[in-house]
């Protein structure tokens, strides 16, 4: 079960999205330690030896932490609560974007370097085309922080063949008066 929650945050995000993420871990494992958190190449953080995933990220004043396990992390009553079945594998992969926070034009440029042809198709087709771009932005970052291969893979991974093995929620939500695009990622 993935277990997402989104706050507001007017402080530091790194350590209140860490602060997020601590609270919902606590409540689908018995006796968790923030400083039981491992750091792999890339900066991926796991737990070793235990079947919990989670994933954090923050963009503008909003912080998303989620938790793949057997349970629903309990909700958070000061944050926006959302539940997505989880796949094979409980790696998960998580990112959120800001709408209106760079140029059409320049989130454009950025799909022509570093996106396939058929993710630029789905945009150019899209009659809303910052929210497609960072549609696919946030899946291609929620993927690699899944694998922890870290962004230099971003142009490579192509979310419409990934499609075949990975499972990629999408939203588009509202949170203090700003729009947001996040995604997840999980495996089969």
């Amino acid at each position: 079960m993935i277990s997402v929650v989104i706050k507001k945050t007017n402080i530091d995000q790194s350590e209140e999205a860490k602060e997020l993420r601590d609270s919902m871990l606590s409540t689908v494992l018995d006796n968790y330690q923030s400083d039981t958190v491992k750091v792999a190449r890339w900066g991926k953080p796991y737990l070793e030896n235990c079947n919990v995933g989670f994933s954090i990220s923050h963009s503008g004043s909003a912080i998303l932490s989620a938790v793949n396990c057997e349970r629903k992390a309990t909700p958070q009553k000061d944050g926006l609560n959302f539940y997505f079945e989880g796949g094979n594998d409980f790696e998960i992969g998580a990112d959120i974007e800001v709408l209106g926070k760079r140029k059409l034009d320049s989130l454009l440029k950025i799909s022509n370097k570093r996106f396939s042809s058929a993710e630029r198709q789905l945009i150019n087709e899209s009659l809303d085309k910052e929210a497609a771009v960072l549609e696919v932005w946030t899946k291609k970052e929620a993927y690699l922080k899944l694998t922890g291969d870290g962004l230099k893979g971003i142009a490579d991974s192509d979310t419409e063949q990934l499609k075949k093995d990975y499972i990629f929620y999408t939203q588009k939500i509202s949170l203090d008066n700003k729009e947001y695009i996040l995604s997840v990622c999980v495996k089969r």
